[in-house]
């Protein structure tokens, strides 16, 4: 089974551990510079491939942030920074976010122009994570989103629902 079998399969865990043991982009910051040297030497094939394969490890990213911040949200209420009893998924949630800096870093310094807007929706991803970030340590915003934009609201007064 290869990287887009898992991804499609939505085996989010194995795609990202076959992502890692490919060394094919950076999971970290320390390996940007490494991983870019060794795009030169990436056949054609790799090349055209890459857009979908840096979109596809965000959007595996987003989703494991994603997830992980509902479960940790849901069980931790109020948020404090980096609880001893969160069971390490602050630390998991920062993990993650250095991961997508590193996409977003190396796709940046690529000596290739990347189709369409590939580096746009990177970025557009990894700015929702930010957005998460800071909507879920206050309750007093939400986000909304559509297909095309996400937009940070005033939370609805939701008193007058409630039943007496």
């Amino acid at each position: 089974m290869t990287f887009f079998d898992q991804y499609h399969a939505r085996d989010m865990d194995r795609a990202l551990t076959t992502m890692q043991q490919l060394y094919l982009v950076p999971l970290s910051p320390e390996s940007v510079d490494d991983r870019v040297n060794s795009f030169k030497q990436y056949t054609d094939e790799i090349r055209r491939n890459l857009p979908d394969v840096l979109l596809a490890t965000m959007k595996i990213l987003y989703t494991k942030y994603k997830s992980t911040r509902t479960a940790s949200h849901h069980r931790t209420r109020p948020r404090t920074p980096h609880r001893p009893e969160d069971g390490g998924q602050e630390g998991h949630l920062v993990d993650l976010r250095r991961q997508a800096k590193a996409l977003i870093t190396f796709a940046g310094m690529l000596p290739y122009r990347m189709p369409g807007d590939t580096n746009a929706r990177l970025v557009q991803m990894e700015v929702l994570h930010e957005l998460m970030i800071d909507l879920q340590s206050s309750s007093s915003h939400l986000l909304v989103c559509s297909h095309t934009e996400c937009q940070v609201t005033p939370m609805p007064d939701l008193s007058r629902w409630k039943s007496s």
